[in-house]
């Protein structure tokens, strides 16, 4: 309105941008195909995919955007699908081209949500059903809450500063971890269409084609027991085998039956 603000085009500071973006999903693709080398297409374009829509969402919410609900959905589903490492170079890829402000607070949170997001990276891989999964959408925003409510206070003592003079309000922090925990169990909803769309392979996806009670396998033991038994013997010797030389004991005991 008080025309102080340059509006002129500024295409060497795009170029920059659009150099450290492409250069980032370039890296983030090259350590997703080191985890995974028969990595599918549709794996690599759910994770640009996810990258559009938290860089488009931070975009358009900043400087009200929270890192905590941006960074912590997308490194479940691809930990969950992919893998920890892919998940991880994910988080590192938006953190770093995450707008930072000026204020420690801000900063505080980003800190908070890449910690938190590692610990999602690391466990959503190793979690075998859904209600460990769950788990995970009401444990970490929890842990979140008390880090970042021990940081702010040590802030607080340090600059000698009043709760009034801050830009949050302590009851801000419980109603960011319900929103958090409920942003978390709706991605946890959505994983099973993430899976048949982009041929996900999660854990519990594979406990799930594993399970002796499905409609097939019920027929072989019925049908065939002698060869069923035959299988189970199979599969034992499989697993065996997977923990000897560090297999994915799990991808194996489903290939078998």
């Amino acid at each position: 309105h008080f025309n102080k603000v340059s509006r002129s085009p500024r295409p060497l500071r795009w170029f920059i941008n659009f150099t450290e973006s492409l250069v980032s999903c370039g890296l983030l693709l090259m350590i997703m195909r080191r985890e995974k080398p028969r990595l599918k297409a549709r794996h690599g374009l759910l994770s640009l995919i996810l990258l559009l829509i938290v860089q488009i969402t931070k975009n358009w919410l900043f400087p009200l955007a929270n890192p905590l609900q941006l960074i912590l959905p997308p490194t479940l589903i691809l930990s969950q699908g992919i893998g920890t490492v892919s998940s991880l170079a994910w988080m590192a890829t938006v953190s770093l081209i995450w707008p930072t402000s000026l204020n420690a607070l801000g900063q505080v949170q980003l800190i908070i949500a890449c910690c938190a997001g590692t610990f999602v990276a690391f466990l959503g891989r190793r979690m075998r059903s859904r209600a460990q999964v769950l788990q995970i959408a009401v444990f970490v925003p929890f842990v979140a809450l008390l880090g970042k409510w021990f940081i702010y206070n040590r802030l607080i003592k340090a600059n000698q500063i009043e709760f009034n003079n801050l830009s949050f309000d302590p009851n801000y922090l419980f109603n960011e971890t319900l929103i958090i925990s409920a942003i978390l169990m709706i991605t946890i909803l959505i994983i099973p269409i993430l899976e048949n769309t982009f041929e996900l392979l999660t854990r519990a996806r594979l406990m799930e084609l594993a399970d002796q009670e499905r409609p097939l396998l019920r027929r072989l033991s019925r049908e065939a027991p002698g060869t069923f038994e035959h299988t189970l013997t199979i599969l034992s010797l499989a697993e065996e085998g997977a923990r000897v030389i560090g297999a994915d004991v799990d991808l194996i005991k489903t290939g078998a039956l």
